[in-house]
């Protein structure tokens, strides 16, 4: 008791600093963790956006996007990722394509055919398990 009523001011502030990291750590750090998630998300849907739509120009009149795009930016990645599909056609038939991109270097992470109709014959393409993986990783479904 003798060395609290000696060092009561070292004690005082060493209580103000961990109650001042305590602070910091529960409740302003994560709100602005949770303000770069918030402009890192909407950054990555814009320029997603855009380069979705520069994918569509290289495509013909026939050629569409089926389902709409996801863009979703991933911070162990620290990137935006792209996921779409598109499917073309030619004289003999149809091919469906499904990718993920990585949306600020332009570079497909990876891709399958899920299938391709030629002349009528159906044909179900590509193995697409590092697809699939992917998709559940950084997309998921809830």
């Amino acid at each position: 008791m003798q060395w609290i009523k000696l060092n009561w001011f070292k004690v005082g502030l060493l209580a103000v600093i961990l109650l001042a990291i305590l602070f910091y750590q529960l409740s302003w750090k994560p709100r602005q963790e949770s303000k770069e998630n918030l402009a890192n998300n909407i950054k990555c849907q814009q320029e997603g956006f855009q380069l979705f739509e520069k994918d569509k120009l290289s495509l013909t009149n026939r050629d569409k996007a089926l389902i709409p795009p996801e863009f979703r930016f991933v911070k162990e990645l620290n990137t935006c990722l792209y996921s779409g599909n598109f499917i073309f056609y030619d004289s003999t038939g149809s091919t469906f394509l499904v990718f993920i991109k990585d949306v600020y270097t332009n570079k497909m992470l990876t891709s399958y055919t899920s299938f391709s109709v030629k002349n009528g014959d159906i044909k179900l393409l590509d193995d697409r398990d590092k697809y699939d993986l992917m998709l559940a990783k950084y997309f998921p479904r809830n």
